[in-house]
């Protein structure tokens, strides 16, 4: 019996992770670490095609955030190309009215997609060192011509909290 203890404390830790990871919205751990995957977007339609995600939240107030990788997956309709990306920090939910890009910076696109039955699939997998301040709203905007860019891929950031200075 002296055993059990530690294993239903254990039991129990697992448990609570799990709970942390299937939860919405960004992931804090401490002062350390910040993640945030995407659920919200907005796209265009046909032709020269916008496409946003953005967070679900504003980053801690208590504490800034440096970006340290950015990883997207796009689908592209055949015929249609995904020529530009940019990772966004805005003053409020991303497209809404009265928010603003505060600043932003290209993030590159491969050249190469893979081809995937009648799309072109696009991975954005870049390292960087991007700080944003603290109650802001980030976005990976991507632009596309000829084709539609789904809305159904997701994006997502990894990095550190920063404490004000």
């Amino acid at each position: 019996m002296k055993s059990a203890v530690p294993i239903l404390a254990i039991a129990a830790a697992g448990a609570m992770l799990a709970a942390a990871v299937q939860a919405a919205g960004p992931v804090r751990v401490g002062n350390v670490y910040y993640e945030d995957l995407f659920t919200n977007n907005t796209c265009g339609g046909a032709g020269v095609e916008d496409c946003r995600f953005y967070s679900s939240t504003p980053t801690p107030t208590d504490a800034y955030v440096r970006i340290k990788h950015v990883a997207c997956q796009y689908s592209v309709t055949t015929g249609g190309t995904l020529y530009r990306a940019k990772l966004q920090v805005w003053n409020g939910v991303p497209g809404a009215t009265g928010a603003s890009v505060l600043k932003e910076f290209a993030v590159g696109v491969p050249t190469q997609p893979v081809p995937v039955s009648t799309s072109n699939l696009y991975t954005i997998d870049t390292e960087t060192h991007f700080l944003v301040g603290a109650g802001r709203y980030i976005a990976l905007q991507a632009q596309g011509n000829g084709g539609t860019i789904a809305s159904s891929l997701t994006c997502g950031i990894t990095g550190d909290l920063v404490p004000p200075q």
